[in-house]
């Protein structure tokens, strides 16, 4: 009993030893708020940092939530701050966090990405979050891994074509959602504010993804990250696939605007 206790113990404390996470609090979970929001027993609120449920799986989410986490000891772990300021909260002053269960270390995201019951999200990360690329590095890969997983078995949300990959000829029907957006850059090019990946021949009305200049310090060289699959001026011919909210510029053109390095993937040839 008391080796299987320790390996509890380790399994749970294993989240805080990711590099650039900073421990926010712990409390046994006393309601479910939302699909993406726990409160404990001392009144604290959580958000569930990089998930996003679809609205019709909302209802299992909450019940999954309730199921695995209501009553049970939890920890709270966030991206530290790149400043002085606090981790990232949403506009309400609530603070995103990871949600760990201290008995066993059960993640409560990666556990709703694993049943498809949410995808993975692009919050609780601090604008400069640069400062910290290892912690969103290795959270938001073991979530992508899960969220692969669950997509190529159909599960959830992903048994549907709503949120399954879009081509880069679909994308500006889906204008206003969050969406997964796969194919081969044709051309790249850049104006006085952005990098521009076009992803089809017609660049002026095609979907494009936009990397504000001062922005992708991640893909300049000179840098410890540096490798050839980060210089994305030299990213044409690369099957490339992005996440984010589909938006249009001013003439209609559709678009996904990058925030954070880990909304694109440089996808070999041949993987899915």
């Amino acid at each position: 009993m008391m080796a299987l206790a320790l390996f509890s113990s380790a399994r749970a404390q294993s989240f805080a030893d990711r590099k650039g996470m900073e421990f926010l609090g712990n409390g046994k979970v006393q309601t479910i708020l939302s699909s993406d929001m726990v409160m404990l027993d001392n009144q604290m609120r959580y958000k569930l940092a990089n998930i996003l449920v679809p609205p019709y799986e909302d209802r299992e989410a909450i019940a999954a939530l309730q199921k695995e986490l209501v009553g049970k000891s939890v920890a709270i772990y966030a991206y530290a701050p790149a400043t002085d300021q606090s981790p990232a909260a949403d506009k309400f002053g609530v603070p995103y966090g990871q949600i760990v269960r201290q008995d066993d270390g059960f993640w409560a995201q990666k556990d709703l990405v694993s049943k498809g019951l949410a995808r993975v999200y692009m919050s609780g990360v601090e604008d400069g979050a640069a400062a910290v690329p290892a912690a969103v590095d290795d959270v938001l890969a073991a979530l992508k891994r899960a969220e692969k997983l669950a997509r190529h078995e159909k599960i959830g949300l992903w048994q549907g074509s709503a949120h399954g990959i879009k081509s880069p000829y679909e994308a500006g029907a889906y204008t206003g959602s969050y969406q997964i957006v796969q194919g081969q850059v044709a051309s790249v090019s850049s104006s006085k504010q952005y990098v521009f990946l076009n992803m089809t021949d017609d660049w002026q009305t095609g979907f494009s993804v936009l990397m504000p200049l001062q922005f992708p310090m991640w893909y300049r060289k000179g840098t410890p990250e540096f490798t050839p699959d980060y210089d994305v001026t030299k990213w044409k011919g690369r099957i490339v696939r992005v996440r984010g909210l589909i938006g249009s510029m001013a003439d209609g053109k559709p678009i996904i605007k990058v925030t954070d390095k880990e909304q694109v993937d440089v996808i070999p040839q041949g993987a899915n």
